[in-house]
Parts: C-alpha cells; structure tokens; sequence
C-alpha cells in the first residue's frame, strides 16, 4: 500500500467532506419536499379542489421537484471519491 502525499490527503478529505454535505443537503431537501406536496394536496383540498385532482396537482408537484433534484445531483457526481 502506498501513502499518499499530504496535499492529496487533504483533497481526498474535502471531497470526501463536500460528498457528504452534498447528501445531507439532498436529504434535507428530500424531506422538505415531501413536506410541500402534502401542503399542495392539502390545501387543494381546502379550498374544493376534488380528490383525485389534488393528488394530480401533488403528483405534478413532486415529479418536478425530484427532476430538478436529480438534475442538481447529476452535477455533483463527477466528486473523486
């Protein structure tokens, strides 16, 4: 096994660093999604808006959310790991 140099010791530990705020970041935006979809079904609901197309309105909602996210991931993963 060979040691790595210190400079490349400390690039490893800033990627390595930044990977995982990258996922804790993407997981607390996960959540606070979900959280929304639900305040656009509820209030969909609140205000008359039928079932299934306050589910639609939600769906709609989450789809877009999690593509915008998907994206934004695709651009952090060329990180060394």
């Amino acid at each position: 096994m060979t040691e790595q140099d210190p400079f490349q010791q400390i690039v490893d530990g800033l990627a390595y660093d930044l990977q995982r705020d990258h996922l804790e970041q993407r997981g607390v935006l996960a959540v606070l999604t979900a959280r929304l979809t639900g305040v656009v079904y509820q209030e969909a609901q609140g205000h008359g808006v039928p079932h299934r197309l306050a589910q639609k309105m939600a769906g709609d909602f989450w789809a877009a959310e999690m593509a915008m996210a998907s994206d934004v991931a695709d651009e952090g993963e060329d990180l060394p790991e």
